[in-house]
């Protein structure tokens, strides 16, 4: 195993975007074949949660990240940034630890939630939509998942995501 260091970027398009035409993105993430994402899930005081879709916000390199939160001050506003950041990446599977979460003053300022479940598929936003179900919130609620749900990016209920494993109903 070889630690990767570069620390290089580039620009990638954003798919079909509202905000953001195009995004710099580090060249690890950039040169990729295949992009997986592995997040943890929690609160966030921002966004309502931080899941799969948010979790790319992590491929923006260091110094760009205070400029974007600049340039979309407004909630709505960032989330839609965040979709359209999704869409330039286009991870292949996104994969949300839910063993140990975290809510409250998210994301940083929580406290543990023992939920004890993963969750994973090849729809980020599906991902987040079965995530906010289990921590109860309602997608409809986080402006990433109604952006994406307005896109015709995921389906509009967690009824109609195919859920394999456990049910919902099962999870703390």
């Amino acid at each position: 195993c070889v630690l990767n260091l570069e620390t290089g970027s580039g620009t990638v398009p954003s798919k079909n975007p509202k905000l953001c035409q195009e995004f710099n993105l580090i060249d690890p993430v950039r040169k990729a074949d295949v992009i997986v994402s592995v997040g943890k899930l929690k609160t966030h005081c921002m966004t309502g949660m931080s899941g799969a879709v948010k979790n790319m916000f992590g491929v923006v390199p260091g110094l760009m990240k205070p400029e974007l939160h600049c340039r979309f001050p407004d909630k709505k506003e960032f989330s839609e940034m965040l979709v359209d950041l999704c869409e330039a990446v286009r991870p292949h599977i996104a994969i949300m630890d839910a063993v140990m979460g975290m809510e409250g003053n998210g994301p940083s300022g929580g406290k543990p939630r023992f939920i004890g479940t993963l969750i994973g598929g090849i729809n980020p936003y599906a991902v987040d939509m079965v995530c906010a179900s289990i921590i109860s919130l309602k997608p409809s609620d986080i402006f990433m998942l109604a952006s994406a749900m307005e896109r015709g990016l995921c389906p509009k209920t967690v009824e109609e995501i195919e859920i394999l494993g456990l049910p919902l109903s099962d999870t703390v």
